[in-house]
């Protein structure tokens, strides 16, 4: 029999995150939380509800952020007593350090993703580090990092039962129909330094000076956008870049459909902030679409370099833009790459994959 199991995301306002609809729509007898590092808002909880008692909490607290979170625990672990929950799926490392003394109080099997920054960032680290191992001594959790990489950081903080698992790609992705004669690229992500935009915008410059009809459309936003767009005009390239701004998963479908190549130039950041495994690339990937990207992170595990797209070294957009070209003008090895990455993600990182691995722990667990 299926036992009740609680996710947990910290959306502030609602439920939000990769994993839930995944999850809602795989896992059976499972419950949404959301709020916060220590979630403790049931999903359809009104807006109205949430501010009064976000309110009176905060006033309860008098400004004490430790007591507050000792409320969220309350309320929390208050939700989970009576709805019966026996395993709960945490979306953050981070939440699930917040939650494991609730956890351990009531005998839960506490499953936890890591997506990349809980374990890369130094002030994550250094904020979460004395929480990170309470989680790692927990008997009952179970770990999985959403790339391969995370394995050796998480190990140094003793942590067990550690098993990879990317987010993986929806089924409709994999019913685009891809346009290898298209003249457009494509690049989609937080315009944020682990992204790194301008070496995007960069490689682009090379790319149109070779092939002057190919047009790239630029997917997102963030604290460097306005950088990305002024790096494109100084050179002489804003007419071929077309900044789009956020868009929904119908669109994305649609954009797909139109695009030769999909490029992300993921590098590792000052603070030590990196990828986990970009759902973007898998999500192209899964649409029949050749990548072109950097040896970064999940992103050698997703991408077989030289069969599915190319792999280049971090900053070195010049490659980037060899490689991207070399597709251009190969349109049979184009169509071959692109036919490779969609069988490579069908056969290993569908989103059932990853919801059949969660599956597989709960009913080892509840054994």
């Amino acid at each position: 029999m299926q036992p009740k199991i609680a996710f947990l995301t910290p959306g502030r306002h609602n439920p939000m995150g990769v994993f839930r609809e995944s999850y809602i729509n795989n896992i059976p007898n499972i419950e949404v939380f959301f709020g916060s590092d220590i979630p403790f808002f049931p999903e359809g909880t009104s807006a109205k509800k949430q501010k009064l008692l976000r309110y009176t909490l905060t006033f309860l607290s008098l400004g004490n952020d430790r007591l507050l979170q000792h409320f969220y625990k309350i309320i929390l672990k208050r939700h989970l007593k009576r709805r019966k929950i026996k395993v709960v799926i945490a979306e953050f490392l981070t939440t699930g350090a917040s939650v494991v003394p609730i956890c351990e109080s009531l005998d839960l099997t506490l499953i936890t993703n890591v997506l990349g920054h809980e374990i890369n960032r130094r002030d994550y680290l250094e904020k979460y580090g004395d929480a990170y191992k309470r989680l790692a001594s927990y008997k009952k959790a179970y770990i999985i990092p959403v790339s391969k990489d995370m394995i050796p950081k998480l190990e140094r903080f003793n942590f067990k039962n550690i098993t990879h698992s990317p987010i993986g790609a929806k089924p409709f992705f994999f019913e685009v129909q891809s346009d290898y004669t298209s003249d457009n690229i494509m690049a989609m992500g937080r315009f944020v330094e682990i992204k790194s935009p301008l070496s995007t915008i960069r490689a682009f410059k090379i790319v149109n000076d070779k092939l002057p009809r190919i047009r790239l459309n630029f997917v997102g936003v963030g604290e460097l956008w306005e950088d990305a767009k002024r790096l494109a005009e100084e050179l002489g390239i804003s007419d071929k870049v077309n900044f789009m701004g956020p868009i929904n998963q119908k669109r994305q479908a649609e954009l797909f459909s139109q695009t030769a190549v999909f490029i992300q130039h993921s590098v590792t950041a000052e603070n030590g902030d990196s990828e986990g495994t970009p759902v973007v690339i898998i999500e192209a990937s899964a649409s029949g679409i050749p990548i072109v990207s950097t040896k970064h992170a999940g992103i050698v595990d997703i991408v077989a370099d030289g069969k599915t797209g190319y792999l280049v070294a971090e900053h070195d957009y010049q490659d980037m833009a060899a490689k991207i070209i070399d597709l251009l003008e190969n349109r049979e090895r184009l169509t071959l790459f692109g036919e490779n990455a969609r069988r490579l993600i069908k056969e290993n990182y569908t989103a059932r994959h990853h919801t059949d691995l969660i599956q597989k722990i709960i009913d080892a667990s509840s054994d």
